[in-house]
């Protein structure tokens, strides 16, 4: 069996930075849907509305990566104050001055 360990300030700080790169994701599709509409007036025909598709697409597929990577971001917040919790609880058991005087050691 494999040894886990976890350091919670370490997966804080991963969550903190996937929580700016879902930030900069959403804001990269804001910016492709407004060119998507502005290679469509520009370009006109064909060529205006495959770029505008393409841009369309891509603010679609930055909308759905911002989602994921923020839910991510919140699983790994909450797994932190998890494993802090239990780490408190395992230590609180390991305190030897709650033991009965007299008790094992």
């Amino acid at each position: 069996m494999s040894t886990i360990t976890v350091e919670p300030d370490a997966v804080d700080a991963l969550a903190t930075d996937l929580t700016g790169l879902a930030g900069e994701m959403a804001r990269g599709a804001d910016t492709c849907r407004s060119a998507a509409t502005a290679f469509g007036a520009a370009l006109g025909g064909d060529v205006g509305a495959a770029a505008s598709s393409a841009a369309r697409a891509w603010s679609a597929s930055l909308d759905s990566l911002a989602q994921h990577v923020g839910t991510i971001s919140a699983a790994l917040v909450s797994l932190a104050a998890e494993y802090r919790v239990a780490d408190a609880a395992l230590a609180a058991g390991l305190d030897d001055s709650r033991r009965p005087a007299g008790g094992p050691r």
